[in-house]
C-alpha cells in the first residue's frame, strides 16, 4: 500500500509473514519537512510554505480526534455531539478529576465516581447507546449467555467489574448472542450518532442518573422516619409553647388573694368620677392626685399618670 501526499512525501507499508514495516520518503527533496506527535496524541506531517512562512499540516493520523488512545482519559466518552466545545465528557454519575486541567483542555486525567461503589444488588447500571464496543479499553472476553439479564448479574458478582453490554450480531450460523464485560477503568468510549451498541455504565445507588434505584421498602422505611421524626419535634415544640403560655397567663392563689380587695376601673369611670380631674390635690414623680367621688363609695382619690 503507498499512500502519497503531493510532491511532500510518499509513504509505503509492507505485511510480511514475519513481521511489518513502514517507510515515508521526500519527493521534493528541498522542501522543509517533518513528522511530530503533538500534545493532541495525533501524528502530524507538516511542510513549510513559502508564500505563508508557515509551516502547513498535510496529513493527520487518527484523523478523528476521538480515536486518539486515552485522549479523554478514565470514564469519560468522546463524541461530536457532546454539549460545549470540549469533545469529551464525564459519563453518567462521574465528575472531572482535574478540573483545572480540563479548563486547559487537558483531558488526559479523565474522571472518577461521585460515590464509591457499594459492591451489592442495589447497584444500578446507566445505559449508554450508539457506542463503539470494539475500541473500549481494557478488551473484554465474550462469554455466551441467552439473556441480558444473564449477562448484567454475571457484572454484579464482579466488584471490579464496571461496564457491560449485551450484543446480539448476525452470523452465517445464526444469531451470536454474547455478554461483554469491562473491569478497572474504561477508555476510549465513543459515541456516534445513530450506529453502535449499548453500553452500560455501573453506578452506585446514589448515581443513578435514570431514575431512583431504591427498593419501594427502602422507600417507605425512609419516608416513616421522617415523618416520625418531623412528629416528634412538632410534639415537643407545641409542649414548650404551651407551658409558656400557662405560666405567663396564669396568676398564683396567693397573688390572686392579696390583691383580692383592689377593684378595676375604667379610664372613663375615672374621668367622669374626678369631673375631668379638675380638683387636683398634689402631685409627685409619679403623676398627680385628683379627688373624685364614686357612686355608692364615699370619697376616692384618683391618680393620673
Amino acid at each position: 500500500m503507498q499512500v502519497g501526499f503531493g510532491m511532500a512525501s510518499s509513504f509505503e507499508y509492507k505485511s510480511y509473514e514475519n513481521g511489518m514495516y513502514f517507510t515515508y520518503s521526500l519527493l521534493n527533496k528541498a522542501l522543509p519537512f517533518y513528522v511530530l506527535m503533538d500534545t493532541s496524541g495525533q501524528l502530524k506531517t507538516e511542510v513549510w510554505q513559502a508564500k505563508t512562512q508557515d509551516w502547513t499540516v498535510i496529513w493527520t493520523e487518527p484523523m478523528p480526534q476521538c480515536q486518539v488512545y486515552g485522549f479523554c482519559g478514565a470514564f469519560t466518552v468522546c463524541g461530536e455531539n457532546n454539549i460545549g466545545l470540549s469533545l469529551c465528557q464525564c459519563l453518567p454519575g462521574f465528575k472531572q478529576h482535574y478540573p483545572k486541567g480540563w479548563g486547559l483542555l487537558d483531558h488526559s486525567g479523565g474522571c472518577v465516581r461521585r460515590n464509591s461503589m457499594q459492591c451489592d444488588d442495589e447497584d444500578s447500571f446507566s445505559k449508554m447507546p450508539n457506542v463503539i464496543l470494539s475500541r473500549i479499553s481494557p478488551s473484554s472476553n465474550p462469554l455466551a449467555m441467552d439473556n441480558a439479564k444473564k449477562c448484567e448479574l454475571a457484572c454484579l458478582q464482579n466488584c471490579s467489574c464496571s461496564a457491560y453490554a449485551y450484543d446480539t450480531t448476525s452470523s452465517s450460523s445464526g444469531n451470536s448472542f454474547r455478554c461483554l464485560l469491562w473491569y478497572g477503568n474504561l477508555l476510549n468510549i465513543e459515541q456516534l450518532g445513530d450506529k453502535g451498541n449499548d453500553l452500560y455504565i455501573r453506578l452506585a445507588p446514589s448515581q443513578d442518573q435514570l431514575g431512583s434505584t431504591m427498593k419501594p421498602s427502602t422507600k417507605w422505611t425512609i419516608v416513616g422516619v421522617v415523618l416520625s421524626g418531623t412528629t416528634i419535634l412538632l410534639g415537643i415544640t407545641f409542649l414548650f409553647l404551651r407551658k409558656r403560655w400557662i405560666k405567663r397567663f396564669t396568676r398564683s392563689p396567693k397573688l390572686e388573694e392579696h390583691y383580692a380587695f383592689l377593684t378595676a376601673f375604667r379610664y372613663k369611670d375615672l374621668k367622669i368620677a374626678t369631673k375631668n380631674f379638675t380638683d387636683k390635690l398634689g402631685s409627685s414623680g409619679f403623676g398627680s392626685v385628683f379627688k373624685g367621688t364614686l357612686p355608692r363609695l364615699d370619697c376616692h382619690c384618683s391618680k393620673e399618670t
